[in-house]
């Protein structure tokens, strides 16, 4: 079975801050990006390694519209993990990690407490409904005991964009961004650009054919053609 493994630093202040827990992190390799939120806005951030954080305004028990600041670190891959030294295991058993993710929040060096859940979406290559969410409970060694799994969210919804994601970075995403020019034309606004839906569906089955056969298509080819 495989897991994703959450890491929110706020929720475990919650029940007690300790010094151990602060020199863990700050020891480890994996390096720290901030990002200043003000209070009393809805945010919806994007990291620096893909994860996607919506967080409503009022979630932290700040006083007024103070300015926020998030500190994150972010372990996706095998070797961030093992090069942070994070542990991958449950009450002694081990997990196969889809990746971690810490995030504290103070204000002026004012540690700050969760009063509303925030929703995290961690980057990953295939979406398997057997992941599960941990929180992580630093432990008197300073290792992490992962805790209290929660089954992720397998609505349709969820599945759809998860699916969305994969198909965009294993066939689309060498030669188109979202929203702004590559090699080819943005994602974003293909349907406005097109004939129809069965004429995308033709082209994405056999690019070459469309290519040498219909005008349009040979068209787009030589705008956007390597020179």
């Amino acid at each position: 079975m495989k897991y994703c493994l959450l890491f929110l630093s706020f929720i475990v202040m919650l029940s007690g801050c300790n010094n151990k827990a602060t020199s863990y992190f700050t020891t480890s390799n994996l390096a720290s990006s901030f990002i200043s939120i003000e209070a009393d806005k809805d945010y919806t951030l994007q990291t620096g390694k893909g994860a996607v954080i919506k967080i409503a305004k009022g979630s932290f028990n700040t006083n007024g519209n103070e300015k926020i600041q998030l500190e994150l670190k972010e372990a996706y891959s095998m070797q961030d993990i093992l090069l942070a030294g994070l542990s991958t295991e449950s009450n002694g058993a081990p997990l196969q990690s889809g990746g971690m993710i810490y995030i504290n929040a103070k204000v002026e060096g004012r540690q700050l407490e969760l009063l509303k859940p925030i929703a995290v979406s961690l980057p990953a290559s295939v979406y398997d409904e057997q992941m599960q969410l941990f929180k992580g409970e630093i432990k008197a060694d300073s290792s992490i005991n992962w805790i209290n799994p929660q089954p992720l969210d397998t609505s349709p919804v969820a599945k759809n964009i998860s699916l969305g994601k994969y198909l965009y970075r294993s066939n689309c995403a060498s030669c188109h961004k979202i929203f702004s020019l590559y090699t080819a034309g943005p994602m974003a606004g293909t349907s406005d650009r097109i004939p129809n839906r069965e004429w995308l569906y033709k082209f994405i089955h056999n690019p070459a054919k469309m290519i040498a056969t219909d005008p349009y298509a040979h068209k787009l080819y030589q705008q956007y053609q390597p020179t």
